[in-house]
């Protein structure tokens, strides 16, 4: 059954394989598989906008850093962007996760409108060569643009020098919608 409800996702039937987990998550007797069985479940339901029922599945916070993440992930679904950001922090202890979960972190606290931004802090030290600072930073830029903010421009631009390939283009394609609304139609073409 856990096997078949991975066929069924890769299948791109998630209801099929959301009803498949359930069913097993509820079988009496031992299942070899309990730990997958309840991952796969809680990130089927995020994956479907569950966020309150994937909550439910996990264990408590702690026993497993997998779950934490799908925790972070949920809670950052539910818009508690601060309580997303302090669970993926402690999910930076684990090295397997550290980096995805410091960048999410750091996203969160953005989101938050945090006044102190530590995950970002320890991104850039832990991970100064990481593809993820390159799409926080222009994150952060997108956040700049709704804002307002008449430095979107200059940082957007800066980062459409980027090294960084898929960074560039998206900074690049921000920054001609950004001049076409600042009425700069010949610079927002050239772009």
């Amino acid at each position: 059954t856990y096997y078949l409800a991975g066929f069924e996702s890769r299948q791109k039937n998630p209801q099929g394989a959301l009803a498949l987990l359930e069913r097993l998550s509820t079988e009496p007797g031992p299942n070899p598989f309990a730990e997958e069985t309840l991952l796969d479940l809680a990130s089927l339901r995020l994956r479907l906008g569950l966020a309150d029922e994937t909550l439910a599945v996990l264990p408590p916070a702690g026993r497993s850093p997998e779950a934490d993440f799908l925790r972070g992930l949920a809670l950052a679904n539910k818009l508690r962007f601060l309580e997303a950001s302090s669970v993926f922090l402690s999910v930076a202890n684990d090295p397997d996760l550290a980096e995805p979960a410091l960048y999410n972190a750091a996203l969160c606290e953005m989101l938050a409108d945090a006044s102190e931004k530590p995950a970002r802090a320890t991104l850039e030290s832990r991970f100064p060569q990481s593809r993820n600072l390159a799409a926080l930073k222009l994150q952060e830029a997108f956040q700049q643009v709704r804002g307002g903010k008449p430095e979107a421009g200059e940082v957007l631009e800066s980062l459409a020098q980027s090294q960084d390939a898929p960074t560039a283009s998206k900074a690049r394609l921000a920054l001609a919608e950004w001049k076409f609304q600042q009425l700069d139609t010949a610079g927002s073409r050239l772009e």
